[in-house]
């Protein structure tokens, strides 16, 4: 099946959905079918990378091309509406190393949701760009007071 790109804003039904599950307020949603990698592929970008090996999680979005992004962290997301699903979601916050799909620039941070249904595979996946990421508080600074 093609991959096929929609986008959820804040009047969006599903939007909420977002929210409650990570997403950042304010910003769209990019969705995306099938990502083609699985949960461990997910534990290999987290568990495996080293500072300056990191593993990269590689998709398309669309027919806009690839997106490679390097995972920040993985969280675990259990749905208390679907107790008929026995294995968690994902959410993901990642970097953006290269990207041929405009909506998401290299150097970018993005948040990642994938639905997994069957527990190994994820079925379909959610992404939002942060256009104004947190600061980093373990980020290194100069400080230097004048004489």
């Amino acid at each position: 099946m093609a991959n096929t790109v929609g986008e959820y804003g804040p009047d969006s039904g599903m939007y909420a959905d977002f929210v409650h599950q990570g997403f950042k307020p304010g910003a769209h949603v990019i969705y995306k079918f099938h990502p083609c990698i699985s949960v461990d592929d997910l534990k290999a970008a987290q568990y495996d990378s080293t500072y300056h090996d990191r593993k990269r999680l590689v998709f398309a979005i669309g027919s806009a091309g690839g997106v490679a992004l390097v995972v920040d962290s993985v969280t675990a997301m259990f749905v208390d509406d679907e107790p008929d699903y026995d294995h968690p979601n994902w959410r993901v916050e990642c970097a953006v190393v290269d990207s041929d799909f405009d909506g998401l620039p290299s150097s970018s941070k993005v948040n990642l949701y994938f639905v997994s249904v069957y527990g190994s595979s994820l079925d379909d996946g959610y992404i939002q760009l942060i256009a104004d990421p947190d600061p980093d508080p373990n980020a290194a600074f100069r400080y230097t007071e004048e004489p």
